[in-house]
This record gives structure tokens, sequence and C-alpha cells, in this order.
């Protein structure tokens, strides 16, 4: 292979005045980027003018590679990224692979080499009869450039894998330092869950945690009832992100693969793309869907609720570890607090037992007892009404919800609100309103079995009927039997609309009560039962239906 300076010196002694000007063009650019470039078009230009065209090919393992073309009538293309022959589909490819693997000489094919062997081709194509003999200082020329063009191409490549490499090495330590600031806060999430005395607690710190610290737009935690096929809401997020009460929510779990999947593989996150997202099943808007199930054992007993409704960011495979790791937790924490509640269920039928065997001590202690008993009947009184009064309402509710949970059996409340009972008070006066209330009460205490249901003022001119044991039919026939009582008072009331005398509006629900259900889903399913009663003309009983209310 010539020096620079070698062929600096052969030019000046070449008679050809082309040969000349390609020799000290190459000399002066070589150096610079485009130097092979510049060189390429004056050398092939020239020999396009002597013969019909050319192209010079770069062999690189073993495949061949377009450099540059040139003929007299499109002039020269140089192609800075080569071309592989195999999208030009006039190459002589036979003759060029005999050249490269056989050495044999072929017309028109001419090797350009180094000191490793042929590293490209130079081919002629000739006029008839006009001879193809190219100059050999322009043959080695060409082979100075091209083995620099494949240097260049090599060390660009280099460049490019190594900017490749340190890019995926920065992406990589940023998702490592992202999953390990998750980490740290699933740590601290779980000490503060084990912390917390209720489910109530427990749902809603858990849905907190997810939105506010493991970057997660939407979260909820829905309870499952397999035997009934049906699933209830805890907490969950509004379109905003903001976290509220959803244990009114109560649906079919549903059977789409999606579901399935996620409530039967263990510690798996079942990821929905481009799904449409939904909020009370209400669609509003589309993103991916997640869902990891609860497990105890080998029994699922709910599942968290995941989408990205608000940020729109895709779920990296750290977000969703984390995200396992915490249903994990939470499914122990449940199971925990259900256990702690069963606890509580045998300590109060232990109570019972003990008292069963100390009659004669508690006989000794009856008139003490007796007292007692009538100060707590006292303070459970509402004074106006003679009705059981909030604080007695809410502590029967708590004693008959953990009676049906072991028993598995119903339990019903009905809600009951005046009709207008602010403009009976504007009309006839607060002693007027006093009094009506009184009747009202004394009428619905007839209609129920003073044995074993409560009637109970629940507040201002609201009354609550618990009964439990009964089915939802005569739950509904029990709402109806206080309506008519209540109208046939026939209590003036000239600013009611309906009929012009008191009237109430009931919303009633019956609800089997099963573990992780919490108590006030009762109270809230009734009221929304009573507002639909009084949105749609008063003076009606609702019954709630399962998924109904809101």
């Amino acid at each position: 292979m010539a020096k620079t300076a070698d062929l600096l010196r052969v030019s000046y002694l070449a008679k050809d005045a082309r040969t000349y000007f390609m020799f000290q063009t190459l000399v002066q650019n070589m150096p610079r980027a485009k130097g092979f470039e510049a060189f390429c078009y004056s050398g092939l230009g020239s020999l396009s003018s002597l013969y019909q065209g050319c192209t010079l090919l770069l062999v690189d393992d073993q495949s061949l590679y377009v450099v540059a073309r040139a003929n007299h009538r499109e002039g020269v293309r140089y192609f800075s990224t080569p071309l592989s022959v195999y999208q030009e589909p006039d190459f002589p490819l036979i003759s060029c692979y005999s050249v490269i693997n056989e050495g044999k000489s072929v017309d028109g094919i001419l090797p350009l080499v180094n000191q490793q062997g042929i590293i490209g081709l130079l081919i002629v194509e000739g006029k008839k009869g006009v001879s193809l003999k190219v100059n050999e200082y322009l043959l080695e020329a060409l082979s100075f450039g091209l083995d620099n063009y494949r240097l260049s191409l090599v060390h660009q490549a280099q460049q490019s894998e190594l900017q490749r490499k340190e890019l995926a090495l920065a992406r990589a330590d940023e998702q490592t330092a992202a999953f390990s600031g998750l980490l740290k806060e699933l740590h601290e999430i779980t000490i503060e869950l084990s912390k917390l005395y209720s489910l109530d607690e427990l749902y809603r710190h858990t849905v907190e945690a997810g939105t506010t610290r493991l970057g997660i737009d939407r979260m909820a935690v829905f309870i499952m009832d397999t035997e009934r096929d049906m699933y209830f809401g805890t907490y969950g997020t509004n379109e905003q992100g903001e976290v509220v009460d959803e244990s009114y929510f109560q649906n079919n779990i549903p059977n789409v693969p999606f579901v399935q999947e996620a409530l039967t593989r263990k510690d798996y996150l079942s990821v929905w793309d481009d799904a449409p997202i939904l909020h009370d099943t209400k669609e509003i808007g589309s993103g991916w869907n997640a869902m990891i199930a609860l497990w105890h054992g080998d029994e699922t007993i709910g599942w968290i609720a995941c989408d990205n409704f608000i940020n729109h960011k895709p779920l990296p495979d750290y977000q969703k570890e984390v995200l396992i790791l915490l249903a994990s937790t939470v499914a122990q924490m449940i199971m925990r607090k259900q256990a702690e509640e069963q606890v509580m269920l045998l300590n109060r039928e232990l109570e019972l037992r003990v008292r069963e065997r100390t009659t004669e001590l508690a006989q000794a202690y009856r008139a003490l007892a007796d007292a007692n008993s009538a100060l707590q009947l006292v303070s459970a009184i509402d004074s106006l009404t003679g009705l059981a009064n909030r604080r007695a309402f809410d502590e029967r509710l708590e004693s008959e919800w953990i009676n049906a949970l072991r028993e598995h059996s119903n339990i019903s409340l009905v809600l009951i609100d005046v009709d207008f009972f602010k403009q009976y008070n504007d009309r006839f006066g607060h002693p007027e309103g006093d009094v009506c209330l009184q009747r009202i009460s004394q009428a619905l205490k007839e209609c129920v079995n003073s044995n074993k249901d409560l009637v109970a003022r629940y507040g201002g001119e609201e009354i609550v009927l618990l009964c439990p044991g009964i089915s939802a039919e005569q739950t509904a026939v029990l709402a109806e039997l206080c309506r008519k009582k209540i109208e046939l008072l026939n209590i003036s009331h000239p600013e009611n609309g309906i009929k012009e005398r008191v009237t109430i509006s009931l919303g009633h629900v019956c609800i089997q009560p099963v573990n992780g259900m919490p108590h006030k889903n009762l109270i809230c399913i009734a009221d929304q039962a009573l507002y639909h009663a009084k949105q749609t003309g008063r003076n009606i009983s609702v019954q709630a239906e399962y998924g109904q209310f809101k």
C-alpha cells in the first residue's frame, strides 16, 4: 500500500493529467470529513467520461455494498451510508464473488486491495471496442480511500453502539433508582398499615398511599363474595383522583378474560392496554387497566384495581412489581383484621357462657344491675319521641351485624323521612311539629315486632327501622305498611303538595353480610334508596338492589 507522500510523488510522474488531478485532490482532501466523497466525484466522474459507467463497491464480511456509482447521463451518486447490492438488481454478483473468493480475473471487475486482502471492487462498464484499462495508481488511490471509508464506517458504528449502551445504562440507572424509592415507600406503608385498627382504615390508607406515594393515577380496593358471585366497594378514587368512600358499590363479578385471569393467578398483575376506563361501571376514558387479586392461601378474597386515567403514563415493570408486593401485604392485613374480629366474637361468646355459669353471683348484684340498666335505658332513649336514640341504634346495628355474620342471616334497614317537615314547622310552629313527630313515632312502633326489631330516631325528622332475620320481600311489605299507616293518621299538612296531609318517604335494603364488608354499607344503600324515593315523587317506598345505587 503506497503512502500519501509516495502517491504524491508518483502523481508528478504520471503523464495523464486527470490522474494527477485525482491524486492531488486525494492528498489535499482525504484528511477532511468529505475528502473521500470529493475524490469519488472527481475520480469516478473522470472514469465515466472515458467509459460507459463505473461503480465502486465495498467488500465487508464477504458482503457487497455500493459506495458510489457514475455514468455519463446521471453523473456521480455517492452513498455516505453504503447501499446493499441486493437492492440494486443489475450487478453481476456471480462474477464479483468469483473475483473475491477465487481470485479469478473478470473483464471489467477490478479488485481493490490492502494488506489484508480485497476490500473493494471497481466495476467498469466499457463501450464496445474500447479497452477497459484503468490506471494502476488510480486503483491504489481508490484502495487507500476505500480503506479509510471502511474504517470511518466502523468508527461510526462503534460510536452509535457506545451511545446506545450509555443511554440504556442511564435508563437502567434511572429505573433502578425509581424502583428503590418505591420499595422504600412500600416498606413505610406496610408499617403504617400494621398499626391501623379497623378494616375501614386499612382500605382507605391503601388507596391514599397508592395514589400519593406509589405513583398510581387511580386505585380502588374491592372485596369478593364468591358464593354469591358478587364484589363490593370499599375505598377508591373519583375522576379527579380524590379518595372517596365507595362502600355503596356492589355488582356481579365480571365474567371477562381480563378479570378471570387476574383472579386465578397468584402474584400476577393483569394489564389491559388501550382499554375502556370505568368509574361505577360508566366509561370515562381509555388507557391501561391493571388488576391484581388479594389471596388468602388458595382463596381469592378481593382485588386491587388501577388505571392511568389522569396522567396517561405507561406502567413500567418495576412499578408492576411494587403493586404485586402491595397486594400481598394488603391481603395479609385484611385477614389479620378479620381474625381480630373473630377473636372479638369468641370473646363475646365466652362472656355469655361466663354469665350463664355465674347466675348466683348475678342475683346478688341484681339491684345494682337494674339500676345500671335503667340508666342505660334513659341514655338510649330519645326524649322527644320515646324511640331509641342514634347512639342506641349504632350499638344495636353493630351487634346485629356481627350476629348476622356468625349465623349467615339477613339484616334489613328501613330509613324514613317525613315529607316537607320544615314547611310543616314553618306553618304550625315547632311545638306542633314535635307532636306530629310523636304521633308518627308511635304509629311506626305499632308496625314492627317489638321483641326483635328496633325503631330509632336517626336525626331530625328521620326515623330508622332495624329488622334482623327477615327477607327482602318482607322488608318491602313492612315499608309499605309504615307508609300507609302514616297516611291514615290524616295529619293536616296544606304545604304538602301530595295529599295535603303528612306523608313519609322510605328507602329500604336487605343484605346478608360477608366478611370484610363494612356495616355502614347498610346505611349507605338505604340512604341512596331514600334519596331516590324523594326524587321520584315522595310518599313512596323504594327498595335498593345490588349495584343499583351509588
